[in-house]
């Protein structure tokens, strides 16, 4: 797949990754929380986790539990840190935001931008596919 650098979407994300900016000096993630967003698809045709994420988020909105137990994700590895730095990720990318509470949790959904970068992924997903020659 080709990287998705040269768009619009990926200069926007940027900007917002710039303005929450997770490396100050007394931030409690580090650079971790800058996942790169480039390469969605793996060459083998598998789809990213956070991928998965946005798409199970959608307009509709997803607890984040909710959204991890969809993705197949067992109930001890959820509170772990590698998925908070992915949710701290999108956040700081400007993908997804906070709208409302079920119970106590807290509900994610898709802000523009993010529903922008999944169309453009899908879009780049279904041309990937691979084509029987019959």
């Amino acid at each position: 797949m080709k990287k998705i650098i040269k768009s619009k979407t990926y200069a926007t994300m940027m900007e917002h990754r710039a303005a929450a900016n997770p490396n100050t000096l007394y931030s409690g993630r580090k650079s971790w929380a800058n996942l790169k967003f480039k390469f969605p698809v793996f060459k083998s045709g598998k789809v990213s986790k956070y991928v998965k994420l946005l798409v199970s988020f959608g307009m509709t909105g997803n607890t984040w539990v909710n959204a991890l137990n969809e993705l197949g994700v067992k109930p001890e590895k959820q509170y772990s840190g590698y998925f908070s730095c992915y949710r701290q990720s999108l956040l700081n990318h400007g993908l997804i935001k906070k709208s409302g509470r079920v119970g106590r949790k807290p509900k994610y959904v898709l802000t523009t931008l993010g529903d922008r970068y999944v169309s453009m992924v899908l879009r780049r997903t279904i041309s990937m596919a691979p084509r029987r020659v019959v």
